[in-house]
Order: structure tokens, then C-alpha cells, then sequence
């Protein structure tokens, strides 16, 4: 099965699992989930890429028709049968998560997206809203223009170093608490909206929000 998820033939091999009713052998958990309307979209998901894919894409690939959470879940349930590894688990979940991202990143505030286009499985995720949009509307120019902000922005513009860390909470008098995520994570987020540019505007920002203990 991963050779055939993986295989840039991969739609033939599974358009013949399902004119033989072996899909519904192999993929049990898929049964009730995935119609003809809906394999149908699958398939045109899955062939948007000429060329090997992963399975983690793969697998989120094929499971684009299907509601989000439940998509998550069937991912996750079909890889540990499958033994795939953690980190392909993991990241077709993170992939099925995040697979509508291009529909409205545009209304959305820069530290949400930079967020998702921060992590290790950006090119993949780029790749699976391409093949989305394409499915859906024929065109990808929303993921197009997604991937052009992400190349605009680049890896220093999504994952800049960040201007404020625990100790320097510390150090200002702050007690170590949950408080401190909720700081951390709004001075990130301002960070990233651009909105703070410098380790004293950060300290400025926290000082003026938060009290201290």
C-alpha cells in the first residue's frame, strides 16, 4: 500500500482497487466515507503531482473529501495500522489539519498563517492546496498566491527569532507561571504581525500589559 500511495501511478493502482472491490478490503475504515462522487475528487487530489509523493501526503490526499475532523482521525487510524512511522503519522495529520489553509489566508492575520507556514511540512502542505484548489475550481490562484507570500516572506519573515524569551520575562520580575505562555504567544504574534521589530519595543509591550508578581 505505501509503494502504490507513493507510486507516481498511484491513481491508476487505485482506480484498479476499486473496480475490483478490493479498495474496500484494504481500506475498510473508508467504506462509508468515500463515494464515487468523492474517490472520484480523490483521485484528481492525488494526481495533481506527476511524481512521487510521500505517504503522509498521500494519505491526506486521498482523504480530502472527507469532514476534517474525521479525516484526521481516519489518517491517523489507517497509518498505526499500516505502521507508518511517527513523524509520517504526525504529519498527515498536521497536513489534513491544515489542508484548507489557501481558502481564506488572505482575511486572515499574518501571525495565523506564518504560524502554519512556519513548520518543517510547508512545501507539502503548498503542494496539497495546489492540487486542492485545482480540484475544486480549476484554478490554483489562491495557493499560488499563498506560495508567493510564503517565498515573499521567506523562512526568516515566518520563524524570526524570537524578541522575547522566558528568561527575559525573568529577568524583568516576571515569576515563571502559565502566565507566561499567554505573554510569550502575544508578543510572538505582534512579532509576526510586524507590529514589534525590536527587543525594547517587545519589553515596552509586556511591561505596559502585564503586571508583575
Amino acid at each position: 500500500l505505501r509503494q502504490m500511495i507513493e507510486h507516481v501511478a498511484r491513481v491508476r493502482g487505485l482506480e484498479l482497487l476499486r473496480s475490483t472491490g478490493l479498495f474496500s478490503h484494504l481500506y475498510p475504515e473508508l467504506v462509508d466515507d468515500l463515494d464515487d462522487v468523492g474517490f472520484h475528487r480523490s483521485l484528481g487530489v492525488l494526481g495533481w503531482p506527476n511524481e512521487r509523493v510521500s505517504l503522509a501526503w498521500g494519505m491526506a490526499a486521498l482523504l480530502t473529501p472527507i469532514e476534517r475532523g474525521r479525516a484526521f482521525d481516519l489518517a491517523k487510524g489507517i497509518l498505526n495500522r499500516q505502521r507508518a512511522s511517527n513523524d509520517e503519522i504526525d504529519r498527515a495529520g498536521w497536513l489534513v489539519e491544515h489542508r484548507d489553509v489557501w481558502r481564506d489566508w488572505e482575511s486572515q492575520r499574518p501571525h495565523t498563517v506564518k504560524r502554519v507556514l512556519a513548520q518543517p511540512g510547508v512545501d507539502e502542505l503548498l503542494e496539497l492546496a495546489h492540487a486542492n484548489e485545482h480540484e475544486l475550481n480549476q484554478s490554483t490562484d489562491r495557493s499560488s498566491r499563498l506560495a508567493a507570500r510564503f517565498r515573499e516572506w521567506g523562512q526568516a519573515g515566518v520563524d524570526p527569532t524570537p524578541l522575547v524569551t522566558g528568561d527575559d520575562l525573568i529577568a524583568w520580575g516576571y515569576v515563571p507561571g502559565r502566565e507566561f505562555k499567554e505573554i510569550l504567544d502575544k508578543v510572538r504574534d505582534r512579532q509576526l504581525d510586524g507590529e514589534l521589530s525590536s527587543h525594547e519595543d517587545a519589553e515596552a509591550f509586556v511591561r505596559a500589559r502585564w503586571m508583575r508578581s
